[in-house]
């Protein structure tokens, strides 16, 4: 599984990408950040397909894990990103947003998918079309698009929710690396608790300590006993602290309902949100550029020993695998 420090710039790199695509819609464009972006996350699951397949040693089985980044797990991952939203503010205000709210949203995130390979009815239609088709006979999955069998009650929500539940049922059977990871992404942040003379570190430590477990109770909360405990989340009563966490989780939540009903329902209060949202973003992505031109840079160093990379490396492609150009064609 992967490290701590390896979960961390995937996320920053995942929030990168959401980030550029979303700020603006008009960065979808062709062309424009957004739109190239997803581009080079396409080439790059392209770049880490073939490099799995192609492994001498540990050979991957396709028989028993399918073709890697397949798409049901884009389709899986999209659904993440579009559906969980739409379900986590229904969580937390305990109401719906409107039927024209949530569609837009799902035909967003659709066109989304589409621009990372995620195929949909169109791209089947197309491809019937062809005299010699090298394609697979299965169906598009087109998890954010309507269903595909011509039943014109069922709109893209309702087939969103449906795909995503029914991958759950297929794809989510917790490990003992599913495990790592989950803990890996919770523990984000977390330092090692270090009894120092010094009452500031020992606060800080504890405080960080206590974070943590909130984040595991909140995430017990949101996903269920049965999978909470698949993943080996800590339980309410195993400690004082995870007591006291529980209860912090539990006042977050209601401070988060308390939150998001106002945003909803406030256009005054939802209007000051959005500018404090959009300045953040606006930070976050500059960080996250310097950060990651940075990593690029040096990544770059290690592939071409030597040799001094290009300056518009990290321009280019921020998700790229940074490795000297080689004369094999690429199918």
């Amino acid at each position: 599984p992967s490290t701590e420090e390896q979960v961390m710039h995937r996320l920053f790199d995942t929030g990168g990408f959401v980030n550029h695509a979303l700020l603006d819609v008009s960065n979808l464009k062709p062309g424009e950040v957004g739109w190239t972006m997803a581009l080079q996350v396409r080439a790059l699951h392209a770049k880490v397909r073939r490099s799995i397949l192609q492994k001498k040693k540990d050979k991957w089985n396709v028989a028993e894990y399918g073709i890697p980044i397949n798409q049901e797990d884009m389709a899986a991952t999209l659904l993440a990103f579009s559906v969980n939203p739409i379900i986590g503010i229904e969580f937390l205000s305990g109401q719906s947003l409107s039927l024209d709210m949530q569609t837009d949203y799902m035909a967003l995130w659709r066109y989304i998918g589409w621009l990372l390979g995620v195929e949909t009815k169109e791209d089947n239609e197309s491809l019937n079309c062809l005299s010699n088709k090298t394609h697979s006979n299965l169906i598009s999955l087109d998890p954010c698009g309507k269903r595909l069998d011509g039943r014109s009650y069922e709109n893209s929500i309702i087939h969103g929710r449906a795909t995503l539940e029914s991958m759950v049922c297929h794809l989510m059977h917790p490990n003992k690396q599913s495990a790592i990871v989950a803990k890996h992404l919770l523990s984000i942040g977390r330092k090692s608790t270090t009894y120092s003379h010094e009452n500031r570190t020992y606060l800080y430590n504890f405080m960080g300590e206590l974070a943590v477990q909130c984040r595991f109770a909140m995430c017990r909360k949101s996903i269920g006993g049965e999978l909470a405990d698949a993943l080996e989340l800590p339980r309410g009563h195993e400690s004082l602290l995870i007591c006291l966490a529980n209860i912090f989780a539990t006042g977050i939540l209601l401070a988060l309902r308390t939150y998001t009903l106002l945003t909803m329902k406030s256009k005054i209060f939802r209007k000051i949100v959005f500018a404090k949202h959009l300045k953040g973003l606006e930070q976050f992505n500059k960080l996250w550029s310097m950060k990651n031109g940075k990593r690029m840079h040096k990544a770059s160093l290690n592939a071409m020993p030597g040799k001094e990379p290009r300056s518009e490396l990290s321009k280019t492609c921020p998700f790229s695998f940074v490795m000297p150009p080689h004369d094999e064609r690429i199918d």
